[in-house]
Order: structure tokens, then C-alpha cells, then sequence
């Protein structure tokens, strides 16, 4: 059984948590994630994502500097 990441979870804006490991998710980190201004904390370890690491998660690391 496999799971796909849908981009409607980016719209969690208060969303201050994220952990899905181990949850056979194979698609790709949808852009907009880059969108969660409150995230702090992602982990999608143990998983088999396709494709690169999307531009928007480098907006995180913006948010945490801050």
C-alpha cells in the first residue's frame, strides 16, 4: 500500500508539528509547504518521496530565523 502527501495539508497554516515517517508516502513534497509560516518541525523520514526537495521548504528555514 502506498500514500501520496496531498497539497491541501499546506493549507494548515498553524500547523506547528509535522511527522509522518514510515507511512509508505511516494510522491513528491508538495511546493507550497514552503506556504506553513507556524511549522517548525518536519519529519517525513522513512518514506519513498520522488523528486527533489522543493524550493518553498527553504521559506521554513526563513521562518525559523525569525
Amino acid at each position: 500500500m502506498t500514500a501520496e502527501l496531498p497539497s491541501s495539508f499546506t493549507e494548515l497554516k498553524k500547523l506547528k508539528f509535522l511527522w509522518i515517517t514510515a507511512s509508505n508516502l511516494n510522491e513528491e513534497i508538495p511546493d507550497t509547504i514552503g506556504e506553513m509560516e507556524a511549522l517548525v518541525h518536519l519529519n517525513l523520514s522513512i518514506n519513498n518521496l520522488t523528486g527533489t526537495i522543493p524550493a518553498g521548504v527553504s521559506l521554513l528555514a526563513q521562518f525559523l530565523e525569525n
